[in-house]
């Protein structure tokens, strides 16, 4: 059989290992994403476009943004921050950060 390349799996080693272990390449970028973040209770599949907000320390204070995740990475989440038009920034597990937009 060939065996193809989902644009889920991180590269063609990693879909070779894991076939030859037997294991589906989800499950092992799942556990790969899981090492990398504490999704905080939110499964994967449903943290694409799910809000949370991000303290980052500006000077002496705390400063929130809300941001929308926009896909997961090996290294975290990757956030579009509302208001912001910089861009994607990476959301790894050194932040501060919880699900939803929390009110002041």
């Amino acid at each position: 059989p060939v065996l193809m390349r989902s644009p889920l799996r991180t590269s063609a080693y990693e879909t070779y290992i894991l076939h030859a272990q037997g294991q589906d390449a989800t499950v092992g970028r799942k556990r790969k994403l899981e090492e990398a973040i504490d999704l905080k209770g939110m499964e994967p599949g449903k943290a694409k476009g799910a809000v949370l907000s991000v303290w980052y320390k500006e000077g002496a204070e705390k400063v929130r943004y809300e941001g929308v995740v926009t896909s997961l990475s090996p290294e975290g989440l990757r956030v579009r921050f509302r208001g912001s038009d910089k861009g994607i920034y990476e959301v790894t597990s050194e932040d501060e950060w919880a699900w939803g937009g929390l009110q002041e």
